[in-house]
């Protein structure tokens, strides 16, 4: 029997050659949809009843997706005149980030208190110009007291506090959009650390997650693929010690990869995992965050 199939493919060798590369072609031709994601909703499918309850109230009420600026000074104490200054300009620069609908910080809390018989409403930190030691203890004092802000905005020892930005992406242009919300809040984070050295920056949210999966898998197309090949050529080179036979092999790899990838893709199969990142195979609220800190 391998005889028989032996000659015939010997036979027929340049048809089966043909045939072989139109499979290939028509295969890897799904590869032209192929793109990046910045929605974590593909994890989930459509009639996930956590998803369809989480949509059903933000098309009650707003779309909730947030970046969190977690800023830990050095000194482990955010309740000093440099850290509630850092947030005082954070918190205003922050409606510069697109689509921000929303900033919250220690620096624009509504605090409300009495005197006498009227009732004030404002900042809680006002004007950090004018911020003394007495100004200090009292912000502290309401900040820790606040079940608003304790363990959602400001650390329950005080060590660290977050600015939360709060913004409505269009949904326009997905993967757009994800992409300039975070490289602005990165570029004022680089901002901060210049103008404010004490005070050490950190980036969670939504919008960072989101854009995590795409920027992880260009970092690994970057390096995880490139060094997949040269260990695959390494162990090819030392097993054959050939150029033709290591060619063939990495045209076979190569094909298999084309053909599986665009396969996948053509035929609309969702993914929640990157599909870059197969060659290697082949061969909760942000804010709660302030309290791991």
């Amino acid at each position: 029997m391998g005889t028989i199939l032996a000659q015939w493919v010997i036979r027929w060798r340049f048809a089966i050659v043909v045939t072989a590369f139109l499979a290939l072609g028509i295969a890897a031709s799904g590869g032209r949809f192929l793109g990046f994601t910045t929605d974590y909703r593909v994890f989930f499918s459509a009639d996930n009843p956590q998803l369809q309850a989480f949509e059903t109230l933000q098309n009650t009420y707003t779309k909730y997706d947030n970046i969190l600026f977690v800023l830990a000074p050095n000194d482990s104490n955010v309740f000093s005149i440099e850290t509630l200054s850092a947030v005082a300009w954070l918190t205003e620069q922050s409606w510069q980030i697109p689509y921000s609908i929303r900033v919250d910080s220690l620096s624009n809390f509504q605090h409300s208190y009495a005197v006498g018989d009227e009732l004030v409403i404002g900042a809680l930190v006002p004007d950090t110009a004018a911020l003394h030691t007495e100004a200090l203890a009292r912000i502290r004092a309401v900040a820790l007291s606040e079940p608003l802000l304790v363990d959602r905005l400001v650390a329950a020892g005080g060590e660290v506090t977050g600015v939360n930005v709060t913004v409505q992406l269009p949904g326009l242009q997905p993967r757009d959009e994800v992409p300039e919300v975070v490289a602005h809040a990165r570029h004022l984070t680089a901002e901060l650390l210049q103008n404010f050295p004490g005070i050490n920056v950190h980036l969670t949210g939504i919008v960072m997650f989101n854009n995590a999966f795409p920027e992880a898998t260009q970092h690994d197309m970057r390096t995880l693929v490139p060094a997949m090949f040269a260990v695959v050529i390494l162990t090819l080179g030392i097993m054959l010690r050939i150029v033709s036979g290591i060619l063939a092999t990495l045209l076979v790899i190569g094909f298999s990869i084309l053909a599986a990838m665009g396969a996948r893709v053509g035929s609309a199969c969702s993914s929640p995992d990157p599909p870059l990142l197969h060659p290697q195979l082949s061969s909760p609220w942000p804010w709660p965050i302030a309290r791991t800190y």
